[in-house]
């Protein structure tokens, strides 16, 4: 289990998981060192579902309801959903288990049923990060260059 320090992980959490990782520092982030050798990326409604699908790991989020999250609907409604086509409901990509059903579920998962389609990452990658070439640093001080030349 991988967090931050300024989330720290619940002592009812920790106790199950058989390892429990802090970043150490600020770069490289510690979910890109895993990254590099998962085979599959779980967790709940995490950011981390776009750098795992860039660096070709599949990505499954354990979708707990707004209500045991504590969250108002309208969160669900935005960010927070698993909705058809959602960062978290690209199968072949990224894909989502309703938390009542992973307790049952995923004790008889393999790690062939959540594969990594390229069509699909690529598909994943232009909706939801634009491009797939790493060259975003390259392209903002371009934009930077640019104006910085207009009188």
């Amino acid at each position: 289990m991988k967090s931050r320090l300024k989330d720290p992980v619940p002592h009812h959490t920790a106790s199950r998981a058989d390892l429990v990782l802090y970043d150490p520092s600020h770069y490289p982030a510690t979910i890109l060192e895993l990254l590099s050798v998962a085979s599959l990326c779980v967790h709940f409604f995490s950011s981390a579902v776009y750098e795992s699908v860039f660096l070709g790991v599949p990505s499954l989020c354990i979708a707990p309801s707004t209500d045991d999250m504590g969250l108002s609907p309208i969160w669900s409604r935005g960010l927070f959903n698993v909705r058809d086509g959602g960062s978290y409901n690209v199968p072949g990509a990224s894909y989502f288990m309703e938390l009542s059903h992973a307790f049952d579920a995923l004790p008889r998962a393999c790690l062939k049923d959540f594969p990594m389609d390229p069509i699909s990452r690529g598909h994943f990658v232009r909706t939801f990060l634009g491009f797939d070439d790493t060259r975003s640093s390259e392209r903002f001080l371009d934009l930077v260059e640019a104006q910085g030349e207009r009188p």
